[in-house]
């Protein structure tokens, strides 16, 4: 459907606002879960050093190729087939399959409040390719975060990070 550029940019803003606030309780969600010894895969992963390679690597595949195939799945396919049984039902249910399909715990939360804006944007405008912004700038974020040491000095990377994130 066809969404004016003004209102189109502000659905983007909004949702990407909304995203970001599901940080915080992600955030103390995952300090929970740490307070009984659990640590995230992807901070099992994350220990390697940062590149300009790897950062654009990783912004083409997670900030690119990742949000046009999610939002084509859960929300282009899923919320629209689901649609007969209700569009609460399948914004809710789409983002409790693409919350659990992210597999860690503190992900899997962040992905279903993710999933749930998603879901309300896109059943509001039927236009995909908002979703699809709104999902590439929220993991654009979370790259440019998770190589924060190539653009700020080490002393600052927890500063620019929670910044990034809002936090």
């Amino acid at each position: 459907q066809r969404v004016g550029f003004f209102p189109g940019l502000l659905c983007v803003l909004a949702g990407l606002s909304l995203a970001q606030l599901a940080n915080y309780p992600t955030f103390m969600f995952q300090e929970f879960l740490q307070g009984f010894g659990y640590e995230s895969a992807s901070a099992a992963l994350d220990g390697g050093a940062k590149t300009w390679g790897g950062f654009a690597l990783d912004c083409a595949v997670v900030a690119v190729m990742v949000p046009f195939l999610e939002e084509f799945a859960f929300r282009g396919v899923l919320v629209s087939a689901l649609r007969p049984y209700g569009i609460g039902f399948a914004i809710v249910a789409s983002a409790l399959v693409f919350g659990f399909a992210h597999l860690d715990g503190p992900t899997s939360l962040f992905a279903i409040l993710a999933g749930l804006v998603l879901g309300f944007i896109y059943a509001r405008t039927n236009n995909l390719w908002l979703t699809i912004w709104i999902h590439a700038l929220n993991n654009g974020l979370s790259t440019i975060g998770s190589y924060s040491s190539l653009f700020v000095p080490e002393a600052y990377v927890d500063d620019f990070s929670a910044l990034l994130l809002l936090g």
